[in-house]
């Protein structure tokens, strides 16, 4: 079963490219949030997770599925 939803990401996807890559006059460190926060929607997706799933740099659970991402045997 998909966790991810497309659909709930499209808009705020289109928002974050447009805010970190398009936007002028904003500052290196908005656009580094944005590109963060652009990786955290790619990481969702990657591992399928649901909106509820957080995104954390060291959650246990997540380094987990990582693994099992790089190592599926």
């Amino acid at each position: 079963m998909n966790k991810f939803n497309n659909e709930a990401y499209r808009a705020l996807v289109g928002d974050l490219i447009n805010d970190a890559f398009y936007l002028e006059g904003a500052s290196r460190r908005g656009v580094i949030a944005k590109i963060r926060q652009y990786a955290e929607v790619i990481v969702r997706k990657i591992l399928d997770l649901s909106p509820n799933d957080t995104v954390e740099l060291g959650n246990g659970k997540l380094q987990h599925k990582i693994s099992e991402r790089n190592n599926p045997l």
